[in-house]
């Protein structure tokens, strides 16, 4: 990842934070990195289909 990094807020449902908060607190991370690794993730595994 470079040093330039985007800021924006993000609007989701409680339910789904709650996950992730949880999901987060079992990695040792903060939220907003679950969410980069999540997307990430996504991201390796989607990249080329269409």
């Amino acid at each position: 990842m470079t040093d330039k990094v985007k800021k924006f807020t993000l609007r989701m449902p409680q339910e789904l934070w709650d996950k992730l908060s949880e999901s987060a607190e079992r990695n040792f991370r903060p939220v907003s990195k679950e969410i980069l690794a999540a997307v990430n993730e996504y991201l390796d595994r989607h990249s080329g289909e269409e």
